[in-house]
């Protein structure tokens, strides 16, 4: 079920306040995310974040059954191709 843009946005922005001010975020030297595909929560800003501020970010991606993380250094790295080949990575768009 598809959340209303009103009520998604604030969704979005509750998590993304709740993870960006935890003590657990702050301590932390990597951070594991996921870049969100289609309804999911927007990660975008979580993301960013932690790249800004310094930390080691990885993101998931499955390929013949199994899931690897890979480093990201920029959003700019993310390109559509979600589930498909020859297309990079393969991470879905990055939600505005």
């Amino acid at each position: 079920m598809r959340l209303p843009n009103r009520r998604g946005n604030r969704g979005k922005l509750l998590i993304t306040e709740r993870i960006l001010g935890h003590q657990w975020y702050y301590l932390s030297d990597t951070i594991l995310g996921f870049v969100s595909y289609g309804s999911e929560i927007c990660t975008t800003e979580i993301l960013e974040s932690a790249l800004q501020d310094g930390k080691s970010v990885y993101v998931p991606k499955v390929e013949d059954g199994k899931m690897e993380f890979y480093r990201m250094f920029s959003l700019s790295e993310l390109k559509n191709g979600y589930k498909k080949s020859g297309t990079g990575r393969g991470y879905g768009p990055v939600c505005v």
